[in-house]
């Protein structure tokens, strides 16, 4: 492992500065060359004050750590050099027993530090049962108001630390969900679901249904706003820690809510012509089509409000989370458009904008020429009902979207936007210099292979691929008897094929007669 440098070096360049603010002083902590302030005794003496401070917290353990920050803000700057002293400590260590006990300093210096810490040792039977009991635990984590810091790590044979990450295929699913998370438009997500919701009013139709013209639409057109709702309903209404550990946790990790959708409507275009099984098939696919839209949203809406995950975990915890999605979907759908998630003023004019649309849309739907496009003499249907239905909804959901714009948490970008045009408003004789003290970079970084969401990044990185970790179903006695019957299967279903290549009791048989 890469050591870092001593923070106890740092003692003859690191300097204090006094910065006048109002009526008392704040302290700054600068680093500048060794030349320049070796003349600055007062200054050397606070250095060397923080230096034994240090010092102290290396002999007293880790635990002092979290009252240095208190005392001196400017010891924030320093937590990577505090980590890497144990760990240094750790990779010193030559015997295994040895590294063990540092390890444990190692965890306890995250701890205090403000890392939740989850270990997975080698000694463990079932590495992934484990693993998946961690990700249930980090998914709990916000409920409890804990912090979002958080790793995984992995002790080996040799009592060497890992960060635990995933292999495998899951990148690509990584890089669709990022994408289109980014790309979908909720505005033109609630523009097609009150264009769908016209075909209800013509149930009982028989001629002109276009299940397959649809599906085309749907498919290519407004193929960002169907895809992945089942992983956005996982990690952002339900509080998956990560893409990796959706995978991992999920027994399909395909995007089924879209691939039914489109299989529907497409059976549905097989079928006869004019029948009521065609017709009842297109309506269930719209509507399936409808929920998979306003789960879309919901999710992006329930990210924008900085809610909870949701706090049911028994069985089916995810269909329970699709279902709340949808509801929140149909309730604040313009909450979750992509500028709503600025808060404050953009977040009420992106809900007046987008309703204004919203309803010029529908409005257009209801004239002869367009309502062809989704079925083929909707005119001839009654579409006061809709007109109705939708009309409450749509004055409800402008009223009470602008009711939790104030609950959306305004961004950093809106803030400091506002704070640079006060104070160019206020008089620059009267303006005081506030000190700077730098942002402390984070312990933890964000990262989808990790089944938490985070890994450290000081400790180096061990893969597992859970596509080779599969079990056989039977005990090992079994194997024997498992390749006789693969033979007898191999043989026996390969007559069957053959044989029916010179036989007609094949066809008399599929084709019913």
């Amino acid at each position: 492992m890469r050591r870092g440098p001593d923070p106890l070096d740092r003692q003859s360049t690191m300097t204090s500065i006094e910065v006048p603010y109002d009526d008392y002083t704040e302290t700054q902590y600068d680093v500048r060359p060794e030349a320049e302030t070796a003349s600055d005794t007062s200054q050397d003496s606070d250095a060397m004050r923080i230096a034994e401070r240090l010092r102290a917290g290396r002999q007293e353990g880790a635990d002092t750590h979290l009252n240095y920050i208190a005392q001196d803000p400017g010891l924030a700057l320093y937590r990577h050099e505090e980590l890497q002293v144990v760990l240094d400590a750790a990779n010193r260590a030559e015997l295994v027993q040895d590294r063990r006990i540092a390890n444990q300093r190692v965890m306890e210096k995250l701890a205090n530090l403000g890392v939740s810490v989850f270990l997975i040792s080698y000694e463990c039977e079932d590495v992934w049962k484990e693993v998946k009991h961690c990700i249930f635990e980090a998914s709990n984590m916000q409920l409890y108001n804990c912090s979002p810091d958080r790793c995984l790590l992995y002790e080996d044979s040799r009592g060497r630390l890992f960060n635990l990450l995933v292999g495998g295929d899951f990148q690509g699913l990584q890089g669709s969900y990022e994408a289109m998370l980014d790309r979908a438009s909720g505005l033109e997500a609630i523009c097609a679901l009150v264009v769908l919701i016209r075909a209800f009013a013509c149930v009982e139709l028989r001629e002109g249904i276009r299940p397959a013209y649809i599906a085309l639409i749907l498919g290519l057109v407004l193929i960002e706003e169907i895809s992945n709702s089942w992983v956005n309903v996982s990690m952002l209404v339900w509080g998956m820690p990560s893409i990796s550990a959706f995978v991992l946790s999920q027994p399909i990790s395909v995007d089924w809510p879209k691939q039914a959708l489109l299989l529907i409507l497409s059976i549905s275009a097989v079928l006869e012509a004019g029948s009521r099984g065609q017709s009842i098939a297109t309506i269930v696919g719209i509507g399936w089509a409808c929920c998979v839209l306003c789960a879309n949203v919901g999710a992006r809406a329930w990210r924008h409000l900085k809610w909870k995950s949701m706090p049911y975990r028994g069985n089916g915890r995810i269909v329970v989370s699709f279902l709340a999605a949808i509801a929140t979907g149909l309730v604040i759908p313009y909450v979750g458009f992509r500028q709503a998630q600025s808060g404050g003023q953009v977040a009420v004019e992106t809900v007046l904008i987008g309703s204004l649309i919203v309803a010029a849309v529908f409005i257009v739907s209801d004239f002869d020429a367009v309502q062809e496009f989704i079925i083929l003499g909707s005119e001839n249907c009654n579409q006061d009902p809709v007109n109705f239905g939708v009309g409450i909804w749509w004055g409800l959901t402008v009223i009470i979207s602008m009711y939790f714009c104030k609950r959306i948490p305004v961004s950093a970008n809106y803030k400091m936007k506002e704070d640079s045009k006060r104070e160019s408003d206020l008089d620059k004789s009267t303006t005081s210099i506030i000190p700077f003290i730098p942002e402390p970079e984070p312990l933890v970084v964000p990262e989808q292979a990790s089944p938490v969401g985070y890994r450290v990044k000081q400790i180096p990185d061990f893969k597992l691929d859970p596509n080779g970790s599969a079990k056989p179903h039977l005990p090992s006695a079994f194997l024997a008897f498992e390749v006789v019957l693969g033979v007898t299967m191999a043989i026996g279903i390969g007559a069957l094929m053959v044989y029916s290549a010179f036989t007609d009791k094949d066809d008399n048989i599929t084709s019913g007669t």
